[in-house]
């Protein structure tokens, strides 16, 4: 990964390093600025490729959403009602701690109202949808499995009813494991109790 735009600069920063002309903290402030380039880029390729899909605003069958979901609150055990016109979602059966079950309400009213604002059937909808899922995280194992299962479901639907959008994912999910790549052979990761990167 060149340390600057420029090879010559880059050539020049890799022989003083190797000479040791400079410092470790150099060398990790130079590292951390092109990965952050590199995730700029990940970004800008990502926003410029959404902003082609949106432009397709067909509306796309969420059925087999809700479908999934249903067969996943079956397995799990949640139950829904309609008060005063909201559904509500009781989790009180679930084998699973508080933190679990409140994690799977919480999905559950976004995935059960999601349909009823105008784009979010859309390609660009249901990108916002997936990425809202992608987001998530429980302490619960099982929480997770739930999500997962929904999420795969969603990015099948795009798939299906937008191809292009697969080839989009699939770029930004390639850079973003070279990225990984890099920090791990950089050991880039926080240490410690203040998060500091080592030199």
């Amino acid at each position: 990964l060149p340390l600057t735009e420029n090879p010559l600069a880059s050539k020049t920063a890799f022989d003083k390093a190797l000479r040791g002309k400079i410092t470790p903290e150099e060398v990790v402030g130079n590292a951390k600025s092109s990965l952050n380039e590199l995730k700029m880029q990940r970004s800008a390729d990502y926003q410029q490729k959404l902003a082609e899909i949106s432009k397709n605003n067909k509306q796309i069958d969420i059925t087999p959403l809700h479908n999934k979901m249903n067969g996943l609150m079956s397995r799990y055990n949640v139950r829904t009602s309609i008060v005063k016109g909201k559904i509500k979602v009781d989790t009180s059966r679930i084998a699973m701690g508080k933190t679990g079950r409140n994690d799977i309400e919480d999905i559950v009213e976004t995935i059960a109202s999601w349909g009823k604002q105008p784009n979010d059937k859309t390609a660009i909808g249901l990108d916002t949808l997936k990425r809202q899922l992608d987001d998530f995280y429980s302490d619960s194992s099982q929480a997770r499995e739930f999500v997962t299962s929904l999420n795969n479901e969603v990015k099948k639907i795009i798939n299906t009813a937008v191809p292009e959008y697969g080839k989009m994912t699939k770029g930004y999910a390639e850079a973003t494991s070279l990225i990984k790549d890099i920090e791990s052979g950089l050991m880039l990761r926080k240490q410690g109790m203040t998060g500091r990167i080592v030199a």
